[in-house]
């Protein structure tokens, strides 16, 4: 082998620059056995694929159920809201037979 110093200025570019060229293709080969490896071992990762599909089926179970809850609370507070007022007006009866009852303890001297 010739030493560095006996080179043209041209053969040492010439040298660098298969050099550069070299290590580049190594590089790329690299990266591309590695993103080969990675898709012989992960593909198209069908495992996380079924993980997302069972979670998005658990979602829209959640919702369904969450929907369903809600419309049972709209009918429970609408049942309270009715309650409510046939004991208020229960309450208001009872308030009008109490003044009767009175009233009719007057007229008979009852006390």
């Amino acid at each position: 082998m010739t030493d560095e110093r006996d080179k043209t200025p041209q053969e040492q570019i010439k040298e660098g620059i298969w050099r550069i060229a070299l290590q580049t293709v190594v590089v790329l080969s690299a990266m591309a056995f590695g993103v080969l490896i990675g898709h012989l071992l992960w593909g198209d990762a069908p495992d996380l694929k079924q993980q997302v599909g069972a979670r998005d089926q658990q979602i829209t179970e959640l919702k369904n159920e969450r929907e369903a809850q809600a419309g049972a609370l709209a009918l429970c507070q609408r049942d309270k809201e009715e309650a409510k007022k046939r004991v208020d007006k229960a309450f208001e009866r009872n308030n009008e037979l109490q003044k009767e009852i009175g009233e009719l303890k007057q007229k008979l001297g009852m006390p």
